[in-house]
């Protein structure tokens, strides 16, 4: 699975780094990040990612509206969904 393209979608640098280049560019993943839902539906559009890794809380359209976006769009990549502690359910929802 190695070499194949992950989209990071996190606001929060901190954790983009830790995700992406300490986690799993060792792995030789390639790691694209953006921070804010309409930048990763731009991405998607123009290069589908293998995977999307999105927070929940974004700035501006959330996890949840990414999702659909994703979704109405016809874009293929599986999602994961980020969420803070306390906010499994809302995790949970953005999938219903």
């Amino acid at each position: 699975m190695a070499g194949e393209q992950i989209l990071i979608v996190e606001n929060d640098p901190d954790i983009a780094d830790l995700i992406g280049r300490q986690s799993l560019q060792p792995l030789g993943y390639k790691v694209t990040v953006v921070g804010d839902a309409a930048s990763a539906l731009k991405h998607s559009l123009q290069t589908p990612p293998d995977l999307i890794l999105a927070n929940i809380n974004l700035p501006g359209l959330s996890g949840k509206d990414l999702l659909a976006a994703v979704s109405s769009q016809n874009i293929k990549s599986p999602v994961i969904v980020i969420a803070e502690k306390g906010q499994e359910h809302d995790a949970i929802q953005a999938f219903r």
